[in-house]
């Protein structure tokens, strides 16, 4: 068995530490888990208004890890398109920040998650408005409490051991993931180390799985199991009032949350961004005019 619970088998794959870009992007899945438990508590309480400007509001969603910053993701609440979409930038993202161009988690290590939000904020040309941090347990935390997510496997998830003897394995078919193993699940790059989309598309269709179980089956009692957790794993700069604005934004839109990797490619162990490309993306994802006037 492996330390999951899953029988191991043969096949290609990582050991969890093999490779950092791996890691990144989770940490979304968390926050959303949380906007959308929020999102169920508005209902209880529908006092809080809605989103007051027309403009975007982004949360640089920051996941932390044993050894620091894990991922790094820009999610956006834009009320002209009635859109939820999130940014994932490899933490070894080279951003321009003071006199040399430094990886993201140089960055965060030197600053903290202001400097992050500098940095980010140039790179993307969007406003981060607020920071949100979780790390690994909280995350865990989240799923367990849902009493897991299924998901669809399409390809064998395998991590092997330093002996490269296989210690987690998930064969392709429909899975009921415990938080454990959704991280795994979510983390994983496999053989294909230079392929950031494949796990993109990976952590997209499970964010979506966790996204419709929790409108389906989220009560009062869990919603304030995940509050609770919140308050033990989540830092934010937002008070309850705007996180439970943007949640009910993020309950109430028709469209599936869009999951984006920042364009760009690997060059000497850095994720090197495509400017033209990130632009273009940016333009459709973030409305914020009066933040590019100001700068202007």
């Amino acid at each position: 068995m492996s330390q999951a619970g899953v029988p191991t088998a043969q096949g290609p794959g990582p050991s969890p530490a093999a490779d950092r870009r791996s890691r990144a992007g989770w940490a979304v899945a968390a926050v959303l888990a949380l906007l959308v438990s929020l999102g169920f508590w508005y209902y209880w309480n529908s006092r809080v208004t809605v989103i007051g400007q027309q403009e975007s509001v982004n949360v640089l969603a920051l996941g932390l890890g044993a050894d620091g910053l894990d991922a790094v993701t820009v999610v956006s609440f834009n009320p002209v398109t009635q859109a939820v979409a999130a940014v994932v930038l490899p933490v070894d993202t080279r951003v321009s920040a003071g006199q040399e161009p430094q990886r993201l988690t140089d960055v965060y290590a030197a600053e903290g998650a202001a400097g992050l939000a500098r940095a980010v904020e140039g790179a993307l040309a969007a406003p981060v408005h607020h920071t949100v941090q979780v790390d690994f347990d909280g995350f865990e935390a989240l799923v367990d409490l849902l009493g897991g997510v299924t998901v669809q496997v399409e390809t064998d998830i395998v991590y092997r051991n330093a002996d490269g003897e296989p210690v987690f394995h998930l064969q392709p078919g429909t899975h009921r993931l415990t938080g454990e193993q959704a991280l795994l699940f979510i983390r994983y790059k496999g053989d294909h180390l230079e392929d950031e989309s494949r796990r993109v598309e990976r952590q997209w269709r499970f964010l979506t799985a966790l996204a419709r179980q929790a409108r389906a089956s989220l009560d009062w009692q869990r919603v304030q199991g995940l509050l609770q957790l919140a308050v033990r794993y989540v830092q934010t700069d937002m008070d309850l009032a705007e996180v439970t604005r943007l949640a009910q934004f993020a309950w109430q839109v028709e469209k599936e949350i869009a999951l984006h990797l920042a364009p760009g490619q690997t060059e000497d162990g850095q994720w090197v961004l495509d400017a033209d490309r990130l632009r273009a993306l940016s333009e459709t994802l973030f409305y914020n005019p009066s933040w590019v006037a100001a700068r202007r």
